[in-house]
């Protein structure tokens, strides 16, 4: 009997021990949406005068360029499934001199009436070549299947510059 207990204790103990060193492990979905994207799940536009350009060092090697830094670019994510829309953390990509637009990043909920909040801002002439990590946003809004995200220039008359994006949701 004493043996039983003994394998039961030292099963308890491991047991605790796995559970405490696990990590857990968010589901998330991730994806790059590019100006001009070709990509079912995407889809972007823009107001103001954007000017396509091209460059093998960017993403799809092009970008979009506003020179009076008066418009804003909008892309556009469809997810497979209804998110819960939990935390959008925000990547863009710069690689361009052209680039040099002090750049706000919002996010839209779609049109459910959640409204819009801001990830977070980059100096574009300053920022690294690459992937530049932006933010994360509040978790705001349930349900939806897309995730807007829009840029606009916050002074007024620097070159705004659109490249591409990468946007990871929890669900």
């Amino acid at each position: 009997m004493k043996s039983k207990w003994i394998y039961l204790i030292t099963f308890l103990v491991m047991l605790n021990v796995a559970f405490i060193n696990a990590n857990p492990v968010q589901a998330y979905q991730q994806k790059e949406c590019d100006n001009n994207s070709t990509k079912w799940y995407c889809s972007d536009w823009y107001s103001g005068d954007f000017e396509y350009e091209e460059d093998s060092d960017s993403i799809g090697g092009d970008y979009q360029l506003n020179y009076d830094g008066a418009g804003v670019y909008y892309w556009e994510i469809a997810w497979d499934e209804i998110l819960m829309l939990s935390e959008p953390r925000l990547w863009v990509h710069l690689n361009e001199s052209k680039f040099r637009a002090d750049a706000m990043y919002m996010v839209l909920y779609d049109d459910s009436g959640f409204g819009a909040e801001m990830i977070g801002s980059i100096d574009q002439n300053t920022a690294p070549g690459g992937w530049s990590y932006i933010g994360r946003g509040d978790s705001n809004g349930t349900g939806s299947e897309y995730t807007t995200i829009y840029v606009y220039a916050l002074g007024g008359d620097d070159n705004l510059g659109a490249d591409a994006i990468r946007v990871r949701e929890n669900y």
